[in-house]
């Protein structure tokens, strides 16, 4: 083994492969840009594909180098690692020979890591898994801070979140091919599965006593948050914004079909804030329609909706991005739950299949035989 330099430091490279931003004209041997400062870093972007034209809309790669000193135990660890042999260090989280799966061996006695076996993050030294998760949000914030200001100096489309993918490579001195660092683990990833068409004579029933309702037609709050949920894996932000408006939509439209006197006030008035009207308002304008529903029982949905109000003030006001994806998804389940409880008050008893289950638990409602569950997905990566 080479000995470390004096002043022992790792290249990374972040690779992230983009969508919906393309070259006009095309620029086959793309461009660079250089960040001066002590920590130099040097960004490139170029079609995916430089024998098609970037106008196909085939996708740019824009890869971001950058150098990061570290210990010498660090840079014997990686070089260690590039060289396909992991050291064991004190505290090492996993002993050697080591399995993932019993029978499948991932690392020999001596180290010896296995062909087509790439050391989760999670093992390397504690000090070398901050070094690395900070380079990778270094280099993401600056290829993201590039991308937009180029996007909008440059008025040129593209979806707000243009990284596809992203994977993060790193090399020792002396080395010229980077290698993949690998990747954290990740716990379980719950999705909703997608709910389809039901036709059952329950169904047919229901639906037909719709139809003829000649007044009867979705409720702008409902398109709103399927809008909402359209919107959410590309603009976030934009998808919170959206259910928020779509929550407070629906309660103004509930709150202006029981009282119609109010419906000047809602349209010429700042209205109070949402989780106020839901708390006090809709129960006191209302107070025959609760017959069905335990509204006091609800006060988790209420919080729900002024957490939801603060957040897009926040977006709005200041510019907060929008919370992880899987905290996105909980607060317009919400909105969808508060929505078709209105819709239950308004009548529609059909409504109570909808909503989820801890809020059906809440209220003492079973679900219809006619519609199963809408289920979800756990799948766990790594």
């Amino acid at each position: 083994m080479s000995e470390a330099p004096a002043e022992p430091a790792v290249e990374f490279l972040l690779d992230l492969w983009l969508q919906d931003i393309f070259f006009n004209p095309d620029l086959p041997e793309g461009i660079t840009f250089n960040v001066g400062g002590p920590n130099a870093i040097e960004i490139k972007l170029k079609p995916r594909d430089p024998k098609r034209s970037s106008l196909a809309l085939n996708g740019l790669d824009c890869k971001v180098k950058g150098r990061v000193e570290v210990t010498p135990d660090e840079y014997e660890f990686v070089v260690a690692l590039l060289d396909r042999r992991f050291l064991s260090y004190p505290g090492t989280p996993i002993a050697l020979p080591f399995e993932r799966r019993l029978g499948h061996r991932d690392i020999d006695e001596d180290g010896t890591i296995k062909e087509g076996f790439s050391v989760p993050i999670d093992y390397f030294p504690k000090a070398l898994q901050t070094r690395c998760d900070q380079i990778h949000n270094e280099l993401f914030t600056k290829a993201i801070r590039f991308l937009k200001l180029l996007r909008w100096q440059q008025g040129a489309d593209g979806s707000h979140r243009p990284v596809e993918s992203d994977a993060l490579y790193w090399r020792v001195s002396g080395d010229k091919a980077f290698y993949h660092v690998g990747r954290r683990l990740r716990g379980p990833v719950t999705t909703p599965m997608p709910a389809g068409i039901q036709w059952s004579e329950d169904d047919q029933k229901d639906f037909k006593a719709l139809w003829n309702d000649e007044k009867a037609e979705e409720p702008l709050a409902h398109e709103l948050l399927r809008e909402a949920y359209s919107l959410a894996p590309s603009a976030p932000r934009s998808a919170l914004l959206i259910a928020a408006t779509a929550l407070e939509v629906g309660i103004k439209s509930y709150i202006s079909k029981v009282a119609p006197s109010t419906s000047w006030l809602l349209e010429e008035l700042p209205a109070p804030p949402v989780h106020k009207m839901l708390r006090k308002y809709i129960p006191a304008l209302n107070p025959s329609g609760f017959g069905a529903i335990a509204w006091d029982k609800l006060s988790g949905l209420f919080n729900s909706a002024q957490k939801l109000a603060d957040l897009r003030n926040k977006v709005t006001h200041v510019g907060q991005d929008a919370p992880p994806d899987d905290e996105l998804y909980r607060y317009m389940q919400d909105v969808s739950d508060l929505l078709y409880i209105l819709d239950v008050l308004n009548g529609a008893n059909w409504a109570k299949d909808h909503v989820s289950k801890e809020t059906r638990a809440l209220m003492g409602w079973t679900l219809s035989r006619s519609r199963p569950a809408r289920g979800s997905v756990t799948m766990t990566i790594g």
